[in-house]
């Protein structure tokens, strides 16, 4: 360095951003801590990971105050995930913007803070006003063991904080390893099943002349045991493609309605096994015309049939409602079923998830369908409601965007 240059006074780490907290301009980087541009990025992506929650406590201090200081943050530096530069940062309101500074010591942030106020005046006054408030402030805390321990606790709190970072993507390679177990297994495993099922049909043909006898009880057992085996096995690879991303919604502009009164049909057989019929209420006039997955919007009123089927008893009825509402088909199944206890509402839609509700018929259930229910309607940028009371049956409600591919 040549003499006649000189070093920066104070070294800083300067952007601004809206009160949101998404970065609009980089200020300063003289730790070169933004090597990789972060504008237009929230906070968390400007801090080191696992600072989420501190920003946004960080950020709601300065909007309800005007200011907040002596917040201390890591910044990743160059391109090494491991290096990090732990500043002190002050955050100020500046007109519509705020102006967040931070340095390695707090008196260099408040000088740079103060250049880049320049012409602020209100701005200034508050921020000589909150430096005047920490210095009598630390004038009472000049113990050295409490500084100590403070510093100690900083520093712990910094490596709990990149722990739980790597914790967390320790999870999420387990997480993709047993999706893909899951995947494999049940893929290898439904052929065996299906060679079991076409076995025990050959056979059930063999013995048809006498289809009473104990050897025809046994095998229909099999057979039964074997296609609720090749279900779950089907819930399974869809649960596993949709949670990983692996299933592709391939979106057209279809009629909810048509596709609800093919499905109905299709299920009035198991319905008609148990005295329960399937009644459509819909607003005439209306095609309710939406952008979709044919196949899996079927298979998510396919569920939601199966099991208004499953816990009812008949004979009784089944209602399907579909109303619209601004912005938004709504398709609701409503049973006279048995209801479900409300704590149980809320496990529902969680895999492998049950009620206590008995089948009325004593079917199977995987427990995976309303999981899949509510990937599938998420997938399509919907939600899913349920209302429900013991005795009084169970009405779940499908929400889907009107939009078109």
């Amino acid at each position: 360095m040549n003499n006649d240059q000189e070093a920066p006074t104070a070294q800083v780490v300067a952007v601004r951003c809206d009160q949101m907290g998404i970065v609009r301009e980089i200020a300063r980087d003289d730790h070169y801590c933004l090597l990789t541009p972060r504008l237009n990025h929230g906070l968390p992506a400007f801090f080191y990971p696992g600072s989420e929650l501190k920003a946004r406590h960080f950020l709601q201090e300065i909007n309800t105050n005007g200011i907040a200081l002596d917040w201390e943050f890591a910044l990743p530096v160059g391109t090494n995930d491991n290096s990090h530069l732990l500043l002190s940062f002050i955050g100020i309101h500046e007109q519509d913007k705020i102006l967040l500074v931070g340095a390695l010591k707090l008196e260099d942030a408040f000088t740079v803070c103060q250049e880049l106020l320049a012409g602020r005046d209100q701005q200034f006054i508050l921020l000589q006003e909150a430096l005047n408030r920490r210095r009598e402030s630390v004038s009472l805390l000049n113990d050295q063991n409490v500084y100590d321990a403070v510093t100690s606790l900083n520093n712990e709190l910094l490596t709990v904080q990149r722990s739980l970072v790597k914790k967390g993507h320790e999870l999420e390679v387990l997480n993709e390893q047993k999706n893909i177990f899951m995947g494999v297994a049940a893929h290898d495993l439904r052929n065996p099943i299906g060679n079991i099922i076409s076995l025990c049909e050959m056979l059930q043909e063999e013995i048809e002349p006498d289809p009473e006898s104990d050897a025809a009880r046994y095998l229909e057992m099999i057979k039964g045991s074997s296609n609720f085996m090749l279900r779950l096995l089907a819930d399974l690879l869809d649960f596993v493609r949709i949670e990983s991303g692996q299933m592709e919604m391939k979106r057209q502009l279809l009629s909810l309605k048509e596709l609800v009164v093919e499905r109905i049909a299709s299920a009035k057989r198991d319905a008609g096994k148990k005295e329960l019929s399937l009644l459509l209420d819909v607003k005439e006039g209306e095609d309710y015309r939406v952008a979709g997955d044919y196949d899996r919007l079927s298979q998510v009123v396919d569920n939601l049939l199966t099991n208004a089927i499953k816990f009812s008893r008949g004979p009784n009825q089944i209602v399907l409602f579909l109303n619209d509402k601004p912005g938004w088909f709504v398709l609701s199944v409503r049973d006279h079923g048995q209801g479900i206890s409300l704590d149980e509402q809320e496990q529902l839609f969680k895999p492998f998830k049950k009620s206590s509700t008995v089948p009325t018929a004593g079917e199977r259930s995987t427990g995976l369908g309303l999981s899949i229910v509510k990937l599938i309607v998420e997938g399509h940028g919907g939600s899913v409601d349920l209302e429900s009371e013991p005795g009084e049956g169970t009405t779940i409600s499908v929400n889907l965007p009107k939009d078109t591919p």
